[in-house]
């Protein structure tokens, strides 16, 4: 009797428990898409930032979402700080900020923000810059 009794309050604690902690939290989505301002529908990745920033590349440029509306990044080739390809393959930020950029056939851009620009960074740059305070820290 002793044992059923102990069973029978675990089971109501555990309900009166899930009963008391259940939320009715609705999750809300919003579509994001090009009548919004992204710049293609083709999103190849995306990544935020350590300022709050939403970063998203497409097959057409580089998105930067703060939350309200898009500021797009394309590539042009009379402009030396604009990306040098539109297609963007990755976006990581590394330790000190910086966001670099991977396009397809173009290289890796680093963003200044300083400036709101891009660099095209030669590979040999980034592996000094941000990968090798990395490898040799461990």
């Amino acid at each position: 009797m002793m044992k059923n009794s102990r069973y029978l309050f675990v089971i109501i604690a555990q309900c009166i428990s899930l009963l008391s902690f259940a939320q009715n939290q609705q999750i809300r989505f919003e579509r994001i898409s090009t009548q919004k301002g992204l710049s293609d529908p083709n999103v190849m990745c995306i990544t935020k930032d350590s300022r709050g920033f939403i970063w998203v590349g497409t097959r057409y440029g580089l998105n930067r979402y703060d939350g309200h509306q898009f500021k797009v990044f394309y590539s042009d080739p009379a402009d030396s700080e604009s990306l040098s390809n539109n297609y963007i393959q990755n976006i990581v930020e590394d330790s000190k900020g910086n966001l670099w950029i991977a396009t397809s056939g173009g290289g890796i851009n680093r963003f200044d923000r300083k400036k709101t620009a891009l660099n095209t960074t030669p590979i040999s740059q980034v592996i000094r810059t941000a990968f090798l305070p990395i490898i040799c820290a461990k």
